[in-house]
């Protein structure tokens, strides 16, 4: 079960792999990478670091996924960008409830996508935060920031992807405050 999530950014082949240790590399449109063997499992995802935001375009406007499955693009300055989707989320949610270690490594080239899935695993699994960059990948006012920018899209997509997982495991049944309510005045009538 994975406890701890952290980052880092620059060349992958600096990273030293740890058996206790799972492996996302999310990275734009181009051929997967190779990476250093060792990492209790790896999980490469290939996506843009855009969002409706950053696009000029309302949140929402955009579809959950492409209808035949494929990558889900957008022209931005002439070039085709692939935005995460909501099946990039259930596969980052099912690559770490898989996962048996302890850590959590997410490198990218980028600090947007990363910190969206830190951000949702601390907010919604209880994972703790440590961060490993290599500061020489920063820019001054990023070093100097408080606050990591996320992914608004990416985030989304986790969340609704979560719902989704938590809504299809819920038994179909009554809730348990409406059991106990009607349990409460049937005692008290009787009383």
């Amino acid at each position: 079960m994975v406890k701890t999530a952290f980052f880092s950014l620059g060349n992958v082949h600096r990273i030293v792999p740890d058996p206790d240790t799972a492996l996302m590399l999310i990275t734009g449109d181009g051929p997967m990478q190779e990476v250093p063997q060792g990492f209790a499992s790896v999980l490469q995802l290939c996506f843009d670091d855009v969002d409706e935001e950053s696009l000029g375009l309302t949140v929402g406007s955009v579809l959950d996924r492409k209808p035949d499955g494929g990558p889900l693009c957008v022209l931005q300055n002439g070039a085709t960008r692939i935005l995460p989707d909501i099946n990039h989320a259930r596969a980052i949610l099912d690559f770490v409830d898989r996962a048996q270690c302890s850590h959590l490594l997410i490198h990218s080239n980028g600090i947007r996508r990363p910190a969206a899935v830190i951000k949702f695993l601390v907010e919604r699994r209880g994972v703790l935060f440590r961060m490993k960059v290599e500061r020489d990948t920063l820019t001054r006012p990023q070093r100097q920031s408080q606050w990591l920018m996320h992914n608004g899209r990416l985030l989304r997509m986790l969340d609704l992807a979560h719902e989704d997982a938590l809504s299809k495991e819920k038994p179909h049944k009554k809730p348990l405050h409406k059991e106990l309510a009607v349990s409460y005045n049937t005692t008290k009538s009787q009383g």
